[in-house]
């Protein structure tokens, strides 16, 4: 299974590392935390990806609309 960072999909997606951030504060995208407590690391599998943009595209994210 392929897992991003939090910068892979930042370009993935064109978009600044705080907002990866900020969708993940507010529940839009999903991730996995590999390792314990605030010292594991952040990952997205390509199905995380996949769910978000489905989302984006029924215009789920306002951010993303066009």
């Amino acid at each position: 299974m392929k897992v991003y960072t939090i910068s892979e999909v930042a370009e993935m997606l064109k978009v600044s590392r705080q907002t990866i951030w900020r969708w993940m504060r507010i529940g839009l995208l999903s991730y996995r935390q590999l390792g314990p407590g605030d010292r594991g690391s952040i990952r997205f599998t390509e199905s995380d990806i996949k769910s978000f943009l489905k989302k984006a595209k029924k215009g789920s994210i306002p951010l993303l609309r066009s």
